[in-house]
């Protein structure tokens, strides 16, 4: 009997989507320092992104696993998302369009999205 209820939720566990994050990265290729503002929930961040650095805007669990969110990119976690070069003026580049950002799967457990900002994006 044991050994049968140790089979079942073997199978169940196997069955089962494991927990899983969506990443969101900013790649500043740039030559300019840019400014990232958001809301996400009740939180507002503020954050001054280097020139030619890589920034983790957030980390964010789902339960759907490796699920590209398409259109939805932003507007699923975020409630507003403004980029900036530090002169304030506002990217050319459309942030709220998935062709804009890169989609990878790592290590079958992180769902990572990283927005690449250029020289006169």
């Amino acid at each position: 009997m044991k050994l049968i209820i140790a089979v079942l939720l073997g199978i169940l566990l196997i069955g089962c989507d494991t927990y899983r994050t969506y990443d969101y990265h900013i790649l500043n290729s740039s030559d300019s320092t840019i400014i990232l503002l958001y809301k996400l929930g009740r939180d507002y961040g503020q954050d001054t992104i280097p020139p030619h650095s890589d920034f983790l805007i957030c980390t964010l669990p789902t339960n759907n696993g490796k699920v590209d969110l398409q259109d939805k990119i932003i507007t699923r976690y975020f409630d507003t998302m403004i980029i900036k070069y530090n002169n304030n003026v506002e990217l050319k580049k459309d942030i709220y369009k998935r062709e804009n950002w890169e989609y990878n799967i790592k290590d079958k457990e992180k769902n990572i999205y990283t927005l690449k900002i250029r020289n006169n994006d």
